[in-house]
């Protein structure tokens, strides 16, 4: 979903303000990777954003400091920062690039799928008006190249021409160049677009409006970005009337396109209905392709179904009805990890005698034998004892440990064994009733725990404390599992 990026000039805050056409559906501050309000100031300025493509589309915001001349980028999710990283150049190191260069858009140039970086070497500034991209891999320069003309020879334009955005207006997967010729400046306010193939330029062509005449728009009319606002795959113009004195309306209005013929035009509304007003001390940073919610159903199959490389980011809640299998790396959780299940379970291999047909169910008390295999208990304060099988009742594992390890994927004859946690066990009160706050250990009834009434034979072998009672006979009883 188009945003339009807005920075205050006062507090320093940024916001996305959510398009759905020509309408702002929603708004929200930029945030940093802390959830903290970003504050857009000096000597930072925000120059351009991009879009990388991929499994999900990812919006990237480009930064230069007037004062060191680094070039920072910003991985977006949503309105939220994922991550930073400096521009470096084709050997990896850190790219320093100020006046008369200037960053002046951002676009998938090449068709790669990643945004690339546009230049400009102002003559303003004692440049020579020559206009380079910076083919991007990443955050990685794995090029750069002069835009040349059709011929091939390099093409150098300065004031009063200017480069005012960047987007892919003929729906070829390549971005293309927006220049206008600044009356200000001695110009004629015509708009002219530079379809783009790599750093070669295609054809060129004047805007015309709907009746196909050309289009001369300016002061105190301006462009301020360039996205898809209807979603049709082709780059719209937004334009802003505000004057450098203040005056005009402080409007927006956004010209869809169709190559470089003007479809339509409206203005920008608000919620509620009204035309939006932007004005100091408000003003427009870009647009950008910010993913807002979520993109949409996501559906695909095969083995696997999907691949990614970096980072995955969820705002939102993700329900997985299959399983999350990391076979490298880390999974870092910066609030709180909630799991609905009860214990911590740990996998065991069940012995070959335990093994028999009335099996080892859930809420069973095993003890380990000589090779580490689980059996049912059979002896009152066994100190071999390794908890209780999980899953009784309406109690299930939160975390199951050493679970399909290599050469022992088969469940038949592996049990989780709770270790820590709440857990359903069997229990007898055959002897001694068993109120809450008791503490368990082994019985010698199979697979049965019993009140401890012996603290010092039960020294190593208590199962955990009772959280329910058994006043008489056999049952079940809910156990703070907690081996001692």
């Amino acid at each position: 979903m188009p945003g339009i990026l807005v920075s205050n000039t006062e507090s320093g805050e940024a916001h996305v303000w959510y398009a759905d056409g020509t309408k702002i559906v929603d708004r929200k501050r930029v945030l940093d990777a802390d959830g903290l309000v970003v504050s857009v100031n000096g000597p930072w300025k925000i120059v351009a954003t991009g879009t990388d493509a991929g499994a999900f589309t990812r919006p990237n915001i480009i930064w230069h400091d007037a004062n060191s001349h680094m070039t920072l980028l910003w991985r977006m999710f949503n309105y939220r920062l994922s991550s930073t990283a400096t521009v470096v150049d084709e050997a990896g190191n850190p790219i320093f690039v100020g006046p008369p260069w200037e960053t002046v858009g951002c676009g998938d140039f090449n068709g790669d799928g990643k945004a690339d970086i546009l230049w400009h070497d102002n003559s303003t500034g004692g440049g020579t008006d020559e206009t380079q991209i910076w083919f991007i891999d990443g955050h990685r320069i794995t090029s750069r190249a002069t835009v040349v003309d059709e011929a091939g020879n390099p093409i150098f334009v300065g004031p009063p021409w200017e480069t005012v955005g960047c987007g892919d207006f003929n729906g070829d997967g390549k971005a293309d160049i927006l220049w206008h010729d600044n009356s200000t400046g001695g110009g004629t306010d015509e708009t002219q677009i530079w379809f783009i193939d790599g750093h070669r330029i295609t054809s060129r062509a004047t805007v015309v409006d709907e009746a196909g005449n050309p289009i001369f728009v300016g002061l105190p009319w301006h462009v301020v970005g360039v996205g898809d606002f209807n979603g049709d795959g082709k780059a719209d113009i937004l334009w802003h009337d505000h004057a450098p004195d203040g005056g005009g309306s402080h409007e927006l209005q956004i010209w869809f396109m169709d190559g470089h013929r003007i479809t339509s035009r409206a203005a920008v509304l608000a919620e509620n209905g009204n035309p939006v007003v932007v004005e100091p001390p408000w003003r427009i940073e870009a647009v950008g392709e910010f993913t807002h919610h979520r993109v949409g159903p996501v559906t695909a199959e095969g083995s696997p179904a999907g691949t990614f490389r970096g980072d995955v980011v969820v705002t939102g809640k993700m329900e997985v009805s299959g399983g999350i299998v990391v076979p490298h790396g880390d999974i870092s959780v910066s609030g709180d990890l909630i799991l609905t299940g009860a214990d911590v379970a740990e996998q065991f291999d069940v012995a070959d005698h335990a093994n028999t047909a009335d099996g080892i169910g859930p809420g069973t008390v095993v003890v380990l034998d000589a090779d580490g295999a689980i059996a049912p208990c059979t002896a009152a304060y066994d100190t071999r004892v390794a908890g209780v099988v999980s899953g009784a009742g309406d109690r299930v594992p939160a975390l199951l440990l050493d679970r399909g390890a290599p050469g022992r994927e088969a469940e038949d004859d592996r049990r989780p064994v709770a270790v820590t946690g709440k857990a359903w066990c069997r229990a007898e009160a055959l002897d001694h009733p068993i109120k809450v706050g008791d503490l368990l250990t082994t019985s010698s009834v199979r697979g049965h725990a019993r009140k401890a009434t012996d603290r010092t034979d039960a020294l190593g072998a208590v199962i955990g404390k009772a959280l329910t009672q058994l006043h008489r006979g056999t049952g079940t009883v809910l156990v703070l599992v907690g081996l001692a």
